[in-house]
């Protein structure tokens, strides 16, 4: 009987050893920059870059230049584990809040009900249509 108890005790812990790992399949672990709105785009336009880390953890991050007098400014927000969908919120961009469908290829902006956003600011320049989906295949082109 105490053999059974030990076993059903170390199966027990070895389930709630496993809870703090992230649940959902992980899109991707690394770093991945995007820009999902670039019908804003101009001299001082942000770079946004969104990390995913082996245990789940989202951090979004930015960078600014301002073309007028060359001053950076930064920002990086911890958004907690992987889900769904992901909010982000800038304080240095006076608590500018995102929310964010990370996928495999691409990254998509939504409302916080998970509705993908459709904007005029989400088209690029030459495009000829009133509103495009706000979503960006990732560049890993950059690094900063």
């Amino acid at each position: 009987m105490v053999l059974v108890m030990r076993a059903l005790l170390a199966l027990i812990l070895f389930v709630l050893a496993g809870c703090d790992q992230p649940t959902k399949k992980l899109p991707f672990i690394g770093k991945r920059y995007f820009e999902t709105r670039p019908g804003v785009s101009g001299t001082g336009t942000p770079h946004k870059k969104v990390e995913i880390k082996e245990n789940g953890e989202v951090i979004f991050s930015f960078s600014q230049i301002n073309q007028a007098d060359k001053t950076e400014t930064t920002g990086k927000y911890h958004a907690g584990q992987f889900k769904k969908i992901v909010k982000c919120v800038f304080e240095e961009w006076d608590n500018d809040t995102s929310y964010y469908e990370i996928t495999k290829d691409k990254i998509y902006e939504t409302d916080s009900a998970g509705n993908r956003l459709m904007l005029d600011e989400c088209c690029g320049l030459s495009a000829d249509v009133p509103v495009c989906s706000c979503e960006d295949e990732y560049d890993d082109s950059q690094y900063w």
